[in-house]
């Protein structure tokens, strides 16, 4: 590993000799270092810029330049760095001044020995004032960007006191989210606007039982879903996610949170609960399956139908059902239309868990993604088994029904054929002499 940069001190002394006893002293309490002597405001200025101290040690008094100046000059350059009056003389109010101005320590010459000390305590310092300006940037940086997302994203910051019930933050999106201000709204107090209140298990609470329930120890985040009025009568729903806030001694004595605006994605969900509910409830078999045809979803009507459970089907197929009524090319020809993203409609024999047919008309349609890639398809199926029967009777009974007036067709041509030849026989039998040929013409009868 490489050595560190040597420390850089620049003296600013018009007599070397004093600048040589405080490089000595410098030294002997162990600091490594690099230093400069200037005695004039050009040449400070350009080691400045150029060599770049980490301390300053100054005489107050000189004959072309002053140690008031050169404060000046460094504070305007960078506040940082540590700047130490090193002067010869003792003057408590050229002390005071000198320290109200911005200088970090003041020494006396004949103090030399504390000059080290004076040094080391000003690096201290100055490494203190960095770290402290770092946190600064970053808390600023930090702000900023909650600042930003803020009021970009309709997203609202609060902290909440439990002492008074008084936020002491809320960030300007309040304003777009409830129609209030920050003022107006510690004035009403929130709990005003609230219409209703959720948790994300769904169930009802109020926002006393959050507060109490955070008063009592309780430290994770929580999470709960207001109606809100807004100022103009409208209705909102807002998630409310809260953190516990604590003082010194760990005590949580309010909240810190967001509040963000989600009517849109709450009316989705109740759509989404509705549909729910829909397929759940037809009388109509759904059947869910990702792109590969692995069953994913089954509604109670395909049990109902099929006789199979919903457990037992999941990540199976529908092959399940195959009666081997439907040859090769139906199927053929129902992926080639579900995956070009075309509905395919069907009428198609299926087989039930104990070995019977039925019969559905069947709908199954492809389900994109947001891109427009296919990712499942859905199938809809009605049993028209019932149907299907009838259907059969009712031929039964049209054929049956074709017989019964063919054969009544029938006999009426043969009566009117028949009908000279039984009057010829009664004639016959009227006439005729012996008793063979009357039983004759009766069997013709």
């Amino acid at each position: 590993m490489g050595k560190a940069n040597p420390l850089r001190i620049l003296f600013v002394e018009d007599l070397p000799s004093d600048a040589e006893l405080a490089k000595r002293e410098i030294q002997k309490s162990g600091l490594r270092f690099e230093s400069q002597r200037v005695d004039t405001k050009d040449a400070f200025l350009k080691a400045l810029e150029e060599f770049r101290p980490d301390v300053i040690v100054s005489d107050y008094l000189m004959p072309e330049f002053d140690g008031m100046q050169a404060l000046k000059l460094s504070l305007e350059h960078d506040a940082s760095v540590p700047f130490i009056v090193f002067t010869g003389s003792m003057n408590e109010d050229t002390a005071v001044a000198c320290m109200k101005a911005g200088a970090t320590d003041y020494i006396v010459k004949e103090h030399i020995t504390l000059l080290p000390f004076a040094v080391n305590e000003g690096l201290v310092h100055k490494k203190a004032r960095l770290v402290q300006q770092e946190a600064e940037r970053t808390l600023r940086a930090s702000e900023e960007r909650l600042r930003f997302v803020s009021e970009t994203t309709g997203v609202v910051l609060y902290r909440l006191k439990y002492e008074d019930m008084k936020y002491d933050y809320l960030s300007p999106g309040i304003k777009v989210l409830t129609g209030y201000s920050a003022d107006e709204i510690n004035t009403l107090g929130f709990g005003i606007l609230i219409q209703k209140t959720e948790t994300n298990q769904g169930s009802r609470v109020s926002v006393d039982d959050l507060r109490k329930r955070r008063e009592g120890g309780f430290g994770g985040d929580l999470h709960s879903d207001h109606l809100l009025s807004t100022k103009t009568g409208e209705s909102k729903w807002v998630r409310d996610h809260s953190f516990p806030w604590r003082d010194a001694a760990g005590v949580i004595i309010g909240s810190v949170g967001i509040l963000q605006d989600v009517t849109e994605s709450k009316a989705a969900e109740e759509n989404l609960r509705k549909l729910s509910s829909a397929i759940e409830m037809t009388a109509d078999s759904v059947v869910i399956t990702n792109k590969d045809g692995i069953i994913e979803y089954v509604n109670p009507a395909f049990e109902k139908l099929t006789g199979h459970t919903r457990e037992s089907v999941l990540g199976k197929t529908p092959r399940i059902l195959k009666s081997g009524l439907q040859g090769l090319a139906y199927y053929q020809e129902m992926w080639a239309t579900i995956l070009s993203g075309s509905v395919f409609h069907s009428e198609v024999v299926n087989k039930n868990k104990k070995g019977e047919l039925f019969h559905e008309t069947k709908t199954i349609s492809p389900i994109f993604d947001a891109d427009g890639t296919i990712t499942h398809f859905v199938a809809i199926g009605e049993d028209i088994t019932e149907k299907k029967l009838l259907e059969q009777q009712i031929l039964r009974s049209q054929r049956m029904e074709s017989l019964g007036t063919l054969a009544s067709g029938v006999a009426h041509d043969l009566n009117n054929i028949l009908a000279p030849v039984l009057l010829s026989v009664e004639i016959l039998k009227n006439s005729a002499k012996d008793e063979n040929s009357k039983k004759t013409l009766e069997t013709l009868e």
